[in-house]
């Protein structure tokens, strides 16, 4: 018996089973990641000015580990790479020399 809970939130993304391999990088990186529930992913990277420079979507994956890999060999500085699940999203730096 729970009383007192207001709400929850529907958690898609194992925020801490999610990692870019490898990083710091000089070419391609994989983002391996966890989802506990089914759902479409959208994959954002984002350079420190916030300009996009990955897009993906990523529909229907099924509960488990998954990995992507991110083609980054021509562009060296910093990024964010932002996994985005049913309103969750979660971030992790990627550095490319």
């Amino acid at each position: 018996n729970i009383s007192g809970v207001v709400g929850y939130e529907m958690i898609y993304i194992d925020d801490a089973d999610i990692e870019l391999v490898p990083n710091p990088s000089a070419g391609n990186t994989v983002l391996r990641f966890n989802l506990l529930k089914p759902c479409n992913v959208q994959l954002t990277v984002t350079n420190v000015l916030g300009e996009c420079v990955r897009d993906i979507l990523l529909t229907d994956l099924a509960p488990g580990k998954h990995q992507e890999m991110l083609d980054m060999n021509r562009v060296k500085g910093v990024y964010f790479v932002k996994l985005q699940a049913e309103g969750q999203q979660v971030c992790r730096k990627l550095i490319m020399n």
